[in-house]
């Protein structure tokens, strides 16, 4: 068996001898003809050979070839012009000389080098064609080109040397980085470009007779008096000073359903939708405001009450209970400022009345401007008192939580996206809500002020006659009766709503059962019984500031522990000096505590 193996083996071996000698013999190069000569381009002083720069050496002449090249070798047959190559390659080389007379082998600056000769010829044979000149590295001083075919190494045939073609990539990496450092430069500046247009440079858009007006041209803080100079005309007529309204700044790129902004005269919609991203839990984030011509997708069940302003719905939206304030068409100043008042940045609270979306709808015969808010079944603290008696526990929650929500409207809250400071000026129990779980809520902004500390600029209402005696004269405080107060001072409007509030915490005290036997007494407006329904200045003035009267508590509240701690922290809300009533930080400690015992 083994010897029948080894003679199977020398049989193959002998067969793959025999075709690989055949493959070689077939493969041999054929001769061909390649250009053959030196031509000087520069003369060194380093080289005999140099005779003068433009001469040309006939091809085959050893006395001028560099021994150990592949051009000292001998030609099988040659010209002066050409000659034979065996191998069937052809080479091209070409020599540098610096520029200076101290040489640098390590450097790779072609700028420093001159080119001294170029030679032309045949590689003699393939060991020199495999293993020597074409594979030689290229040097500072030497550079060697092979090629293979009849006539390769001529000049416009090679193209340029290695050292060239090196030069060139060095220089198209160079235009690379300088292109990229170049491009990233112009991107950073557009992007910062971006980011300082869009703050500065808003849509500013303002409703004037169911109409949008917008303009680009208003920037930065000069927005509203840019927008305010201009000329305006509506159907024909100039838009006087008496019909601007509050202007609403919006970025016009910015929709949370895609619908357009501008829409027809009958659709128009002056409140624009805000970022639901931006909100926080904290109140950080903006008013949770809608923009989806949301009247149409609300449902309207029945109305729970009527204003100066207009009339308050019931109505459900998308499965969730909403109050829709809608107010009267010829009174679409107020509609507005109050809509600004509620999207002030930051007026989120718990005890403030939350705000949905404002809309415009056309019902065929008038346009019906839209408040859409937060609903709570129990209605008004002024509803709730009359059909409701309430415990010290219930009391308690509802004064802590109604300063709680007047505090945070008179704190301004500095920062990137602060809070001006905003005062109610309408403080009663009619404007105060009374959520599930007891608590209460501050609404109707109608009339509220805002200021900024930062700028002393005190925004109040144009659409009042009367800057100082605003609100309800029942529960107008002293200094405003007798018109004391100082309108540019905004301090001044905060004591004014504490004492209002005063006011509400009596009402919630004379409707507060202290102990099992204790009969409360029906409900009563303050000074029910010491002015008529609808009072007069001049009513209100005679009672509170000419007699200094109060609202008086009851004998059970005097000989009540947590009754007295309460009767004096309302007596000292609705003091005749607005300096010595207490701040709301203050009531809202004291109730705190109270509530702990």
């Amino acid at each position: 068996m083994k010897i029948l193996r080894l003679f199977v083996f020398t049989i193959f071996y002998s067969a793959e001898s025999k075709k690989h000698v055949k493959k070689r013999k077939n493969t041999q190069p054929e001769p061909i003809w390649c250009n053959c000569g030196v031509r000087i381009i520069h003369t060194s002083p380093f080289d005999s050979d140099s005779v003068f720069p433009g001469a040309e050496i006939a091809c085959g002449d050893p006395a001028l070839l560099s021994p150990g090249r592949p051009e000292a070798q001998p030609y099988n047959d040659f010209n002066s012009t050409h000659c034979l190559s065996l191998s069937g390659t052809c080479f091209r080389t070409v020599r540098f000389i610096r520029k200076n007379r101290i040489p640098d082998f390590h450097s790779a600056d072609e700028s420093n080098f001159h080119v001294h000769k170029k030679a032309y010829g045949c590689v003699a044979n393939e060991f020199f064609a495999k293993m020597s000149t074409c594979r030689s590295k290229p040097s500072s001083l030497i550079d060697d080109q092979c090629c293979e075919g009849h006539n390769c190494n001529a000049e416009e045939t090679l193209g340029p040397t290695g050292a060239e073609q090196r030069a060139q990539q060095r220089l198209r990496q160079w235009y690379m980085i300088s292109g990229g450092i170049v491009l990233g430069i112009v991107l950073m500046l557009m992007v910062l470009l971006i980011m300082l247009w869009r703050p500065i440079n808003r849509k500013i858009c303002t409703q004037v007779k169911y109409y949008n007006y917008c303009d680009w041209s208003a920037k930065g803080q000069n927005a509203k008096s840019d927008l305010e100079n201009k000329k305006v005309e509506i159907d024909g007529k100039p838009w006087t000073s008496e019909q601007k309204h509050e202007i609403v700044r919006r970025d016009s790129n910015r929709s949370d359903s895609g619908i357009q902004l501008d829409p027809s005269p009958n659709t128009t919609v002056s409140v624009v939708p805000l970022d639901f991203s931006e909100n926080s839990g904290s109140g950080a984030g903006p008013a949770n405001l809608v923009q989806r011509t949301i009247s149409r997708q609300i449902t309207l069940l029945e109305i729970k009450g009527k204003g100066r302003y207009g009339e308050v719905y019931h109505g459900r939206w998308q499965g969730t209970d909403v109050a829709v304030k809608k107010f009267f068409s010829w009174d679409d100043v107020s509609w507005a400022r109050e809509c600004s008042i509620y999207t002030t940045s930051m007026l989120r609270h718990s005890n403030i009345l939350g705000f949905v979306a404002a809309d415009n709808k056309d019902n065929g015969h008038t346009t019906e401007l839209w408040l859409i808010t937060d609903y709570h079944h129990n209605g008004s603290l002024f509803d709730y008192l009359h059909t409701h008696v309430l415990t010290m526990e219930q009391s308690l929650t509802m004064i802590f939580s109604a300063i709680s929500g007047l505090e945070f409207l008179h704190k301004e809250i500095f920062g990137t996206r602060g809070k001006c400071a905003i005062a109610h000026r309408d403080i009663k129990s009619k404007n105060i809500l009374v959520k599930s779980n007891g608590e209460c809520v501050i609404g109707d902004l109608g009339l509220a002020i805002r200021y900024d500390s930062k700028s002393h600029q005190l925004d109040l209402p144009t659409f009042t006659s009367d800057p100082v005696v605003v609100g309800t004269k029942r529960y107008l405080a002293p200094e405003i009766l007798t018109r004391a107060l100082n309108p540019e001072n905004f301090s001044a409007y905060a004591r004014a709503d504490v004492y209002g509030l005063g006011l509400v915490f009596w009402e919630i005290l004379s409707r507060t059962v202290l102990h099992e036997t204790h009969e409360v007494a029906p409900y009563k407006l303050p000074f029910e019984d010491q002015v008529p329904g609808d009072p007069t200045l001049s009513d209100m003035k005679a009672v509170v500031v000419d007699r200094g009267y109060r609202p008086v508590f009851s004998s059970a509240l005097e000989t009540h522990t947590l009754g007295r701690d309460l009767m004096r922290l309302v007596e000292e809300c609705w003091m005749e000096s607005p300096e010595a009533r207490l701040t709301p930080m203050r009531i809202r400690m004291t109730a705190q505590k109270l509530m702990k015992l």
